[in-house]
């Protein structure tokens, strides 16, 4: 169910925060430019379908926003549980390791964020990193 979800809905799980803004802010922007020379100037064609892709487009990435603040609001916490992960600058096994050490199991953190199989953590000394969600459990 969760693996329908994430397709459906690919731009909540795999989008970072910054971009869903971004994207939902650039459809509203040109929703309400179109809306207001198509007013004021009745130059350009009324185009029904734009602005319903405009406007849902805007409408997911905001609902997307707010349900992420929701849950983040929850300040969800956990644990490794993996004998030791090693935590990486960015959600993939390509990023640069973000601690000379690893992490071990039984090391506790706040989550930040989630993302396609990758938890972005903070440390008690509030230091950073991605590790793969099946290395920790959230408490």
């Amino acid at each position: 169910e969760k693996k329908v979800l994430s397709r459906l809905f690919f731009w909540h799980y795999d989008w970072s925060l910054k971009t869903r803004l971004l994207v939902g802010g650039v459809c509203f922007g040109l929703l309400c430019l179109w809306l207001t020379v198509r007013v004021w100037t009745r130059r350009l064609p009324s185009v029904p379908v734009l602005y319903v892709i405009l406007g849902l487009a805007a409408m997911c990435m905001a609902g997307s926003v707010g349900i992420e603040q929701i849950t983040l609001d929850r300040d969800l916490s956990g644990v490794v549980i993996a004998d030791s992960v090693t935590a990486r600058q960015g959600d993939g096994m390509n990023y640069t390791e973000s601690f000379t050490e690893p992490l071990h199991e039984g090391t506790e953190f706040d989550l930040i964020q989630r993302r396609s199989g990758w938890m972005h953590i903070r440390l008690a000394d509030g230091s950073e990193g991605w590790i793969p969600d099946t290395s920790a459990e959230l408490i």
